[in-house]
């Protein structure tokens, strides 16, 4: 299929999250704890610990009681 289809990145549901228009996998991931996409850039704060938050998920008391 490739880029023929889409622009950006797409969603995938295997371990590679995310494949770009050449079908490669990307930095893209899924949060652990809540499954939010987070992209590189939303890796980068202290509040993206892997397997355990990202910044969609840090502040959220449900997390904090697992």
């Amino acid at each position: 299929m490739g880029d023929a289809h889409y622009t950006g990145e797409c969603f995938v549901f295997d371990y590679r999250t995310a494949l770009n228009p050449q079908l490669e996998a990307m930095e893209t991931t899924q949060c652990f704890a809540c499954r939010a996409v987070v992209t590189p850039r939303e890796q980068l704060p202290a509040q993206y610990v892997y397997e355990v938050s990202c910044p969609h998920c840090y502040n959220n008391d449900n997390l904090a009681a697992d």
